[in-house]
């Protein structure tokens, strides 16, 4: 590994770190859907184009973490792909975790990446606020640095 890479790899860990203690901290508060949404915002501002590329990767890996240690409500229901990304977090599966991320479906067909990771990312947040706990047993970081093409990134 280069420098760079030393950087982005140390960069990120730093990174996931403060995104676990933050969604433990809104999940332990019970936030309402509007201080998560708040929050999303929030990270998607400062981080510029570092969300495209890692940081909005970085946050639904690291929601997904809680997630696979939770179940749905009883009147909750997950969709396909939260359940999917959710597996992929689980089983340690990177590349699936990767390509489900890219190819991460939105509503509206027109949508931009922008809005189709944030749209993303609210699904994950809406899941992990109607599950509850099964056990304390969360997978870990991502386990390597991640830094999507600009071209993937739609930027």
């Amino acid at each position: 590994m280069n420098d760079e890479d030393v950087l982005l790899a140390r960069t990120q860990d730093q990174v996931q770190r403060f995104l676990f203690k933050e969604v433990a901290t809104l999940l332990n508060a019970e936030a309402d859907e509007i201080e998560w949404d708040e929050w999303i915002a929030s990270i998607r501002t400062s981080s510029e184009e570092a969300w495209l590329r890692c940081n909005a990767f970085l946050l639904a890996h690291t929601v997904a973490r809680f997630l696979a240690g939770r179940a749905p409500a009883d009147t909750a229901r997950r969709d396909a792909w939260v359940e999917a990304f959710v597996t992929s977090v689980a089983a340690q599966d990177t590349s699936a975790e990767l390509v489900l991320w890219s190819a991460a479906p939105a509503n509206n067909p027109m949508a931009d990446r922008l809005s189709r990771t944030t749209s993303t990312l609210w699904a994950l947040t809406r899941a992990l606020r109607e599950s509850r706990p099964l056990e304390d047993a969360r997978p870990g970081p991502f386990p390597q640095a991640v830094w999507i093409s600009a071209d993937e990134a739609g930027l």
